[in-house]
């Protein structure tokens, strides 16, 4: 009897192309984690449509090749890199440091880190970056928290904080990388995704592929799960492996509800029951004549939108909807030491429904849309923005 392919046997490498839907000319990559990836290749059917005296149809021919799929995973720190640079087509840069400082002072009733001098608004940081604050007298006034305010003397953080006057040597930073849908030089990356079915010994080779966007979704008792929209030029097959020597997996913790916090209007939101989030680029093949193969990939308007729900306690959110109140909203993802922080700066809540059961708490929720920042205020002129502490 014949092999049969199973999903444990499969191996799935990732590797950025140069040209795109040309295979990278080196065969490394890097392997991939997932819970489940489809990339299938399809092509429409176009039926002849003469008019026969037999009545019936005389041909039949395969039209343009669409590549198309899903990559579902687990989110996790540093394993996204390409991925999410991909869909907001810009790369990483590094967070900012301010320090060390001698003029830094800690205040427990305000929950404020200020300076006597220098302005963090200068240095660039920004409202919702986890930073991370080392060189305090104070032990507990080191460590990371979230921004919720930000003025050139003050930063506003969302942890208890213990009073300490100025004089320790403070050094103040945004751990890790930051990324966001930028203004003017988008990048347009593409992959060459190889699936390798080591039990049967095919090799489909997926070329051309961008990334269209992705969903972000977290419930309670859950991990935290992250889909990405694909997107392709063709798919070549083949008896053997084309990435011969392909670097490991990451193996950063994947990131749970039971790590994860929400921001709305700049303060820890609690009681949540749900959170989604999702990216679409509106990414279009451009078909020409006399090719079987999409000529490009286009990309079209990145909108950002989403969900979160949370129980009924008050109608603060229902009051933010009918007054078209434009808040922020963030969310933060802790595991093994790590952490990756989602921020929108500027959104609109498009409903407050509550639910009415016979059983539980009424849960009220609020789909929002995500817009373009370009205020002069202390956040990021973007639609969205993402922190991974990992990345160097």
């Amino acid at each position: 009897m014949a092999s049969l392919a199973t999903a444990i046997f499969k191996k799935v490498v990732l590797a950025k192309e140069t040209t795109w839907g040309t295979k990278p000319a080196t065969n490394t990559g890097k392997y991939g984690r997932r819970t489940g990836l489809e990339v299938n290749l399809t092509r429409a059917g176009v039926e002849s449509q003469e008019i026969n005296a037999h009545q019936q149809v005389n041909d039949f021919r395969l039209g343009l090749r669409t590549l198309s799929g899903t990559w579902n995973a687990e989110l996790s720190c540093s394993t996204w890199e390409l991925f999410l640079a991909a869909a907001l087509r810009a790369g990483w840069t590094a967070g900012v440091t301010s320090g060390p400082l001698t003029t830094v002072s800690f205040a427990a009733a305000t929950k404020k880190i200020s300076r006597s001098s220098g302005s963090w608004i200068t240095d660039g940081f920004k409202l919702g970056d986890l930073i991370n604050v080392a060189g305090a007298a104070t032990a507990g006034n080191n460590g990371r928290a979230i921004v919720v305010g930000v003025t050139a003397a003050d930063l506003t953080v969302d942890k208890v904080l213990v009073n300490e006057s100025a004089g320790a040597s403070v050094t103040v930073n945004v751990p890790g990388k930051k990324l966001s849908v930028p203004m003017s030089g988008h990048t347009d990356d593409s992959f060459t995704i190889e699936e390798f079915y080591s039990d049967i010994s095919v090799s489909e080779r997926n070329v051309g592929v961008k990334v269209g966007g992705f969903e972000l979704s977290l419930s309670p008792d859950s991990m935290a799960t992250i889909n990405f929209d694909l997107m392709g030029k063709n798919k070549e097959t083949d008896t053997t492996a084309y990435f011969v020597s392909p670097a490991a997996a990451t193996t950063t913790a994947s990131l749970s509800s039971a790590g994860g916090y929400a921001y709305t209007d700049n303060a820890p939101a609690t009681l949540l029951t749900g959170l989604s989030l999702t990216l679409t680029g509106n990414m279009e093949a451009a078909q020409v004549i006399g090719a079987d193969t999409a000529a490009a990939i286009l990309p079209g308007r990145i909108q950002v939108s989403g969900e979160l729900s949370a129980f009924f306690v008050d109608n603060s959110l229902a009051d933010k909807f009918l007054n078209e109140t434009e808040i922020g909203i963030g969310y933060r993802f802790d595991g093994g030491g790590e952490s990756m922080v989602f921020k929108l700066p500027r959104v609109k809540l498009g409903g407050a429904s509550k639910n009415d059961a016979p059983t539980g708490g009424i849960i009220i929720t609020a789909p929002f849309t995500a817009l373009l920042y370009s205020g002069t205020g202390a956040a990021e002129n973007t639609t969205i923005c993402i922190q991974d502490t990992t990345l160097a």
